[in-house]
């Protein structure tokens, strides 16, 4: 049906509008969203298939014959690519390939290392002064490279199975011995159940330490036992 104006002549069609026999319809209007969101996911949809390409054709370069030093650094692109663990750790294990890239063990065939050779390349790391926290960590990832190259099957068993990891340095325990402790006890007698005197004794029975310097009689050092004393709670 045709709508007239005020004159009688047929009135145009709104702007995006058709006209039909029995309504007057709007046309959609385009909505690109959906498009844009396509185009992204296909996007990192392709960028996926070029890092998993770009992996799987890094694996097929290793085998037995790869050193250990270029299987580490391919152990490294699995995880890194994979992003099964966190930046931070990818930064330690190449920090971790340093120690061993040109070296004995990094030049040997993957499939040549012996516990013998793991053994000795983690004695030189020793020699140069790595703590023992430090030399714990790049262990578990020699370890874990050759796990992974077993996974692998370029390697029949794991060659650090046999080599023990370093052990982190107990530290002394600077406790009193009998003669100080009988020593505290005496010069406590004249004090009663003041609350540094219960202080001090429940100190001893938990384990007091000895904060440095000789054990004094609290009368001619009162000032030194209170801070000991509240060093000791501090811990």
């Amino acid at each position: 049906m045709k709508t007239e104006n005020k004159e009688g002549s047929p009135r145009a069609p709104a702007s995006g509008a058709i006209r039909t026999n029995r309504a007057l319809i709007r046309k959609p209007v385009p909505d690109n969203r959906g498009k844009t969101t396509a185009e992204t996911f296909l996007r990192n949809w392709r960028d996926s298939l070029v890092k998993a390409e770009s992996e799987r054709a890094r694996h097929e370069e290793a085998s037995s014959s790869s050193t250990f030093a270029e299987y580490a650094e391919l152990y490294i692109l699995h995880k890194e690519l994979s992003q099964s663990v966190r930046p931070v750790t990818v930064k330690g294990y190449r920090s971790y390939l340093g120690k061993i890239v040109g070296t004995e063990l990094g030049s040997a065939r993957i499939g040549d290392v012996t516990p013998k050779l793991a053994a000795s390349w983690e004695r030189n790391l020793m020699a140069e002064g790595l703590s023992t926290a430090t030399l714990s960590h790049i262990h578990v990832f020699a370890k874990q490279v050759c796990t992974y190259a077993r996974r692998m099957g370029d390697l029949p068993a794991n060659p650090f199975d046999l080599v023990e990891a370093p052990k982190r340095r107990a530290k002394p325990v600077n406790s009193l011995d009998a003669a100080e402790v009988a020593r505290l006890n005496r010069a406590l007698r004249g004090f009663g159940p003041t609350p540094l005197a219960v202080g001090i004794r429940i100190a001893l029975s938990t384990g007091m330490l000895n904060l440095g310097g000789s054990i004094r009689p609290i009368a001619s050092r009162p000032f030194l036992w209170v801070a000991s004393t509240r060093t000791c709670g501090s811990n």
